[in-house]
C-alpha cells in the first residue's frame, strides 16, 4: 500500500511490507531516502490531505510524550494520523536514526499485521497488510529500546499513506515525511517527571469535552497544541475543557502545574 499501491493484488504485493516485498525500498526520508510516495510504481506526490505525527512514550504512561530518551530503556512509539477525506484504510513506515544516519536502538513490531524489515542497511518497521482507520483518524504503535548511552540525539522518520481500498492506486493520499528528534538525558538526570506518570486524559478518544485527571490542584494552566505545533486552545479549566470546535486529530495538551510542566496526548474523533 505504502508506496506501491493498495490496488492490483494479483498483479503484485505492493500492498504488503513496501520495503521488500514490493522493492519500494525506505521511503521514510532516513538516511537520504526519499520521503515520499511519488515515483514509479508509487503512489501519487504527497497530500497536504494526510497528516501525521509521533509519540515516543514510557510504556506505564502511553498517552505521555517524552522529548529526551534514558539509554537501553524501552518505549512505545505511536504514529497518530487523520485524512481530511476519511479514507478507511492506510499504510505506513517508521525509522530511527542517529546522528551517522544509521539504525539506532531496537525497533520490535508489537501490532498485528505490521513487521520490522531491512532496506539498504536501515530497519524500517511497516504494514503488512492495509490497516484500518476510523473516520479518517489513524493510529498504529511499534516499540524501541533506546540505544547505549553516548548515542546522542536520535531521529524518527516515517510516511503514514491514506487509502481508499477500492483496488486501485488512484485517489490514494500519502502524507508528508514527518520526523521527531528526541536526545539523549544526561545521566546525572534520570528522574522521571511525577506529574507526568499521573496525567491523565478522559475521556480519550473525545468529541466534545475532555477533563484532565492526576493533578494536585485544580488551578493548572493548560494549552492544547495540534501535531504542527500551532497553540488552538489556552484554559485553565482542567474540569471541562470544550473541545468541540477542532477538527479531528490528533493533539497534544500541555499542563503547567506548580512549576512544572508535563503533557499528553489525546485524539478528537
Amino acid at each position: 500500500m505504502l508506496c506501491a499501491g493498495l490496488g492490483a493484488l494479483a498483479l503484485s504485493s505492493y500492498e504488503a511490507s513496501p520495503a521488500t516485498k514490493s522493492a519500494a525500498g525506505n521511503r521514510t526520508g532516513a538516511a537520504g531516502s526519499p520521503a515520499s510516495c511519488s515515483g514509479g510504481g508509487c503512489h501519487a506526490a504527497s497530500s497536504s490531505a494526510t497528516t501525521a505525527a509521533f509519540v515516543v512514550a514510557d510504556p506505564a504512561a502511553p498517552t505521555t510524550p517524552v522529548s529526551q530518551y534514558v539509554p537501553g530503556k524501552t518505549y512505545t512509539v505511536t504514529i497518530g494520523g487523520t485524512n481530511t477525506s476519511a479514507k478507511p484504510k492506510f499504510g505506513f513506515q517508521a525509522a530511527v536514526t542517529n546522528a551517522s544516519n544509521a539504525s539506532t536502538g531496537t525497533l520490535t513490531a508489537t501490532a498485528s499485521s505490521t513487521a520490522v524489515h531491512t532496506a539498504s542497511s536501515i530497519k524500517i518497521v511497516e504494514h503488512t497488510t492495509p490497516l484500518s482507520g476510523s473516520s479518517g483518524v489513524y493510529t498504529v504503535s511499534f516499540s524501541w529500546v533506546a540505544p547505549a548511552a553516548g548515542t546522542g540525539t536520535v531521529t524518527f522518520y516515517g510516511m503514514l499513506n491514506a487509502v481508499d481500498g477500492t483496488g486501485t492506486t488512484s485517489n490514494d493520499q500519502p502524507s508528508n515525511g514527518f520526523t521527531l528528534s528526541l536526545t539523549e538525558k544526561p545521566a546525572s538526570s534520570i528522574t522521571e517527571n511525577s506529574i507526568s506518570n499521573k496525567l491523565l486524559i478522559v475521556p480519550n478518544p473525545a468529541q466534545d469535552f475532555i477533563s484532565v485527571k492526576g493533578l494536585s490542584t485544580n488551578t493548572a494552566s493548560v494549552a492544547i497544541f495540534s501535531v504542527s505545533g500551532a497553540q488552538v486552545i489556552s484554559t485553565a479549566n482542567t474540569a471541562n475543557i470544550n473541545i468541540a470546535s477542532l477538527a479531528k486529530g490528533t493533539y497534544v495538551l500541555s499542563v503547567l502545574e506548580n512549576g512544572q510542566r508535563s503533557s499528553a496526548v489525546f485524539v478528537k474523533e
